[in-house]
């Protein structure tokens, strides 16, 4: 199968994971934003790498819950 699914998961590592890209993403996307002067561009998909880390930030590794999860965050 694939390996992360055996990686013991380090929820401080993922936090701060998170929460760096959460930065970078807020600080860089106004920048990209800015210089393209569209309020929402589309090939910013920093927000949806982040969402889908928060996502799936307190599951166990399980790829049915992980493919539920996903279906869910791009429904709502």
């Amino acid at each position: 199968m694939v390996l992360w699914l055996f990686l013991p998961v380090d929820y401080l590592i993922h936090s701060i994971v998170i929460l760096l890209l959460f930065i970078v993403g807020v600080y860089y996307s106004k920048k990209v934003a800015e210089e393209l002067k569209v309020h929402d561009p589309s090939e910013i998909v920093i927000d949806e790498a982040v969402g889908m880390g928060i996502s799936l930030f307190m599951l166990p590794h399980s790829f049915i819950l992980y493919f539920i999860a996903f279906c869910l965050f791009r429904v709502f």
